[in-house]
């Protein structure tokens, strides 16, 4: 067996446990129930803002729910359609970020990076009823950077499309291909493309909004803002937070941020275009929002745990 697809089985042996308790095990009936209606309500466009603008997994997988519970019961039609999109999702996140740091770092390091990941999985995956695009967002991300570093701007654009029709953070991929270009002079005259698909992105998430309908906020900003500086939330904002890098994982961070390979340093830009977007709209304990950071955080711990792994020699763009 080769190498890669030892790593590839590693990812979905960790996948299937995450996806077994994240739709089966660890749910319970109300938890159950509530899925089912935020599904319903986005793909029948009555879903309350910004949930009825998430349309990419519900409108996909609504399909092949109705043709499964043409031979089962609905409810275990919806149940196993959604745990082999969860899998899915879950090893596809897991595997492109592999194939992301194996750019700069060893085989070894980066596969105890991914299993880093999955380790604290669980308390991305916790607190909410139904958030099936958030585990789409850091493959998104990450393979969005593949791209970029690739200058692959026609298969940057297919995919921020697809990422916007997911959830409106697709906006943040066209934001990191200007960042890299900004502090990448060979990069510069490729400059108005990025920007052609940031204003893609835009029009899209306008778009939906036009087109499926105003509505009303979930969560109003007052109420976000009372959740996150109530004191049980700030304790579970705290807890979580912490746990999301394994807790040891933050020092790491630190100490490898100023040896982070020059594309990846690039990136913290983009990290902090999106930080504001959580602080102010995002519930803090809700950690799952911090997924896309993935691609930044993640060589920042290794770099951290392993000072001389990272391999700085690396070409920041390759060929198309």
């Amino acid at each position: 067996m080769s190498a890669r697809w030892r790593i590839w089985l590693v990812a979905a042996l960790a996948s299937t446990v995450l996806a077994f308790d994240y739709s089966i095990a660890k749910v319970d009936q109300e938890t159950r129930g509530q899925r089912v209606l935020f599904h319903n309500a986005i793909v029948r466009s009555t879903a309350d803002a910004p949930f009825r603008y998430r349309v990419l997994v519900p409108r996909v997988l609504d399909p092949l729910i109705r043709a499964s519970s043409q031979v089962m019961n609905p409810d275990a039609a919806f149940t196993r359609v959604y745990a082999a999109f969860y899998l899915i999702a879950l090893w596809a996140l897991l595997v492109l970020l592999f194939q992301y740091l194996r750019i700069w770092f060893p085989e070894r390091e980066a596969l105890i990076a991914i299993l880093l990941v999955a380790c604290t999985l669980p308390i991305s995956l916790r607190q909410h009823y139904y958030a099936p695009w958030s585990l789409l967002e850091p493959s998104f991300m990450t393979g969005g950077l593949l791209l970029i570093r690739r200058n692959a701007h026609a298969a940057l654009l297919a995919l921020t499309v697809v990422a916007t029709l997911n959830r409106e953070t697709g906006v943040f991929l066209p934001l990191a291909a200007i960042v890299h270009g900004l502090h990448e002079p060979r990069m510069s005259r490729e400059l108005p493309r990025p920007v052609g698909i940031l204003a893609i992105a835009v029009i899209m998430v306008i778009g939906l909004r036009m087109m499926l309908g105003p509505a009303s906020e979930s969560t109003p900003l007052q109420s976000i803002w009372q959740i996150n500086s109530s004191r049980e939330g700030l304790l579970s904002a705290v807890g979580n937070v912490l746990l999301f890098a394994g807790v040891f994982g933050w020092p790491c961070a630190m100490l490898g941020v100023r040896r982070l390979p020059e594309f990846v340093r690039r990136q913290l830009w983009t990290a902090a275009l999106y930080l504001p977007l959580y602080l102010v709209w995002g519930i803090w304990y809700e950690v799952r929002l911090l997924m896309p950071l993935y691609p930044v955080l993640v060589p920042a711990i290794l770099c951290g745990l392993f000072p001389s792994a990272a391999d700085h020699s690396a070409a920041d763009v390759q060929p198309s």
